[in-house]
């Protein structure tokens, strides 16, 4: 019996043939999305096996089905990213598998995510925020974001494999970063029954200019400040008298 469930938000893999998706100084992105499903079955009449992976988009859906008489595997893959606007990310995915029939005899596997890369030409306030979910027996393991000259080193130091929600912000300098987000749901049949996994994400991920600092007085100016409230409370204690 086995039934794998896994959500993986980690540090971007560079790669030189990412699509650029949109530019707007001082803010590029760059992404890869993908949703991938897939299905096998086999019995005694036979084998049969499915998968489906769609052209990356705004709104992907895959569906695998395998069905023997014996034996039943289906996965399913959903992603709904909005990445139109390079300040304000944000993005929702969904993954499923089930097998049944003999013990072994049918797989599932649902997966769903994106690679990302956050090209910034000034310095950025940045605030990051996701939630995870999942069924079956599995982890969840965050770890996301990270610069590209440096991919070891995480911008967001949760690294709690059990926590279902993050949330991190900060000041990012110029330079290259990475976000991946991915949903994994795997079953395998088993003689005790149906398996079932079922995963799910969503985040967002929004970018401001750093605010200017509040101007401090100098020490003279405060001085000067304090002398003339002091004269004016003087004044309005003369004229009660």
């Amino acid at each position: 019996m086995f039934v794998r469930t896994k959500i993986v938000a980690a540090a971007a893999i560079v790669s030189a043939a990412l699509p650029v998706l949109a530019g707007a100084d001082p803010i590029t992105l760059s992404s890869s999305r993908f949703a991938i499903s897939d299905a096998h079955a086999s019995d005694t009449t036979g084998q049969t096996g499915s998968s489906s992976s769609p052209e990356d988009s705004d709104a992907m859906h895959a569906l695998a089905d395998a069905t023997l008489p014996a034996s039943h595997a289906e996965g399913t893959a959903d992603l709904v990213t909005n990445l139109v606007d390079p300040h304000h990310l944000s993005g929702e995915g969904m993954a499923s598998a089930v097998a049944s029939g003999p013990d072994s005899q049918a797989f599932a596997d649902g997966l769903t995510g994106f690679n990302l890369l956050v090209t910034l030409s000034v310095a950025q306030v940045y605030d990051f925020n996701a939630s995870f979910d999942g069924s079956g027996r599995g982890v969840t393991w965050l770890d996301s974001g990270s610069a590209v000259s440096a991919p070891n080193t995480s911008l967001f130091g949760d690294r709690n494999p059990f926590a279902p929600n993050i949330s991190h912000s900060g000041v990012l300098q110029p330079g290259t970063y990475g976000f991946d987000i991915l949903g994994d749901a795997q079953a395998v049949s088993s003689p005790f029954g149906p398996m079932f996994a079922s995963v799910g994400f969503n985040f967002t991920l929004d970018f401001s200019d750093p605010g200017s600092p509040s101007p401090t007085p100098e020490p003279a100016s405060a001085v000067l400040l304090m002398t003339a409230i002091g004269a004016l409370g003087w004044r309005r204690l003369l004229f009660a008298r």
